[in-house]
């Protein structure tokens, strides 16, 4: 990066508050863009969907890493459903790819996500077309897009940690997931940031491994999970009574369907292409918070 100014999108959230925090130990100057008011010079008030100040939000920067996408309320019945998902994604992502190209910012960083490859959610859907916008713009401005997969921290991530606690005791669904510990995923984005090869193109990045949630329940010494059959007719008795009751459930058949899809991603590209490899595992990560419990 030549010049030392960045914005970043969604640095309220987990993973934008790290990055956040990395590229300002890295001496960059970081504006993080936020729809609130709040007092401190970092922060530059803007709304991603009402197209409000984004010029000014844009104007200096150099790079802007682009974490933004609607954070659903926790009672949702289904948090990748929504039009919202399209308002802050897709809406979002095009009037800031306006004001950064009015600005002569010099390339987009995009943070997409393994749900785009198939999109069969609102929040894949609208990531997928996230992406294309982009992509249809990268003869006026740099664009590079990684899709990441569900992140783990030194705290692991919430599916993990009901494992953990013995509050989930799933069979062996025959699926595969990838993940990805949040350093990691940090310096694969201020990788790509940095690689002129990146212009134009979309990476994935993983920990290099692949897990099923059974092998996960396995390291953990969980105990002995439940049968398949019983979890489609608990899965259905939740349908019932999310029907009844007007809230959700910890199991329907809604997030069994999930439970069972594969998410796991090639990275590939991005280790062949520009060097990365990931320097923590979930299952080195795993170990470690057994053993320091």
């Amino acid at each position: 990066m030549l010049n030392k100014n960045v914005l970043v999108t969604g640095g309220t959230g987990l993973l934008g508050q790290a990055l956040a925090k990395e590229l300002q130990q890295q001496k960059f100057n970081v504006h993080i863009l936020s729809r609130q008011k709040i007092n401190n010079p970092h922060y530059i008030q803007a709304d991603l969907t009402q197209n409000y100040d984004l010029d000014q939000a844009c104007a200096g920067q150099q790079f802007i890493f682009h974490l933004a996408s609607f954070n659903p309320p926790k009672n949702a019945k289904d948090p990748e459903q929504g039009q919202a998902h399209f308002d802050v994604t897709v809406t979002g992502t095009q009037n800031l790819l306006k004001a950064a190209i009015a600005n002569k910012v010099k390339r987009i960083i995009f943070v997409s996500s393994q749900r785009a490859i198939e999109a069969e959610s609102d929040y894949g859907k609208a990531k997928q077309q996230a992406e294309l916008l982009l992509m249809e713009a990268k003869e006026q401005i740099e664009i590079s897009i990684i899709r990441l997969p569900a992140l783990f921290t030194d705290d692991l991530n919430p599916i993990i940690k009901q494992i953990l606690n013995n509050k989930l005791f799933l069979p062996n669904m025959g699926e595969q997931r990838s993940f990805i510990y949040i350093n990691d995923a940090i310096a694969a984005l201020i990788l790509i940031a940095n690689a002129k090869k990146a212009n134009g193109e979309i990476f994935q990045a993983t920990d290099g491994q692949s897990y099923s949630l059974y092998e996960i329940q396995q390291m953990t010494g969980s105990k002995r999970p439940i049968p398949l059959f019983l979890l489609i007719i608990m899965a259905k008795v939740g349908d019932i009574l999310q029907w009844l009751l007007k809230r959700p459930m910890p199991i329907n058949q809604q997030r069994l369907n999930k439970l069972k899809q594969s998410t796991w991603m090639d990275d590939q590209k991005l280790c062949q292409q520009l060097g990365y490899q990931a320097k923590m595992t979930l299952k080195q990560k795993l170990i470690e918070y057994i053993k320091n419990s």
